[in-house]
């Protein structure tokens, strides 16, 4: 079930059950008190809303880059690949929450 506000409004338009965003590396405050720190992969509003971008360009360099794959079936999991090849889980479905 897709929360009711304007992420989840976006994703039902689009059928869509995630909203993966990069161009936004730094610090991000949202409405509701949810807050990214700089650089990070982030995931809110139960896996709808994933910020991927971690600021790796040379203009930034808050960090040297990751990737996120979402994937697998009940549950839909999370996984972060960072630039040394080391996995991490993210989020899974199955907990709703974010892993850090």
């Amino acid at each position: 079930m897709k929360p009711s506000n304007a992420y989840g409004r976006f994703a039902g338009a689009l059928g869509v059950s995630h909203l993966v965003i990069g161009h936004q590396p730094g610090e991000v405050r949202f409405a509701d008190g949810t807050h990214r720190r700089e650089g990070e992969l982030f995931v809110a509003y139960d896996g709808l809303l994933f910020l991927v971008d971690v600021g790796m360009s040379s203009a930034i360099d808050h960090s040297k880059g990751a990737v996120l794959r979402i994937h697998g079936h009940n549950p839909v999991r999370a996984t972060v690949i960072d630039h040394k090849g080391d996995t991490s889980r993210l989020w899974t479905e199955s907990n709703r929450q974010p892993i850090r």
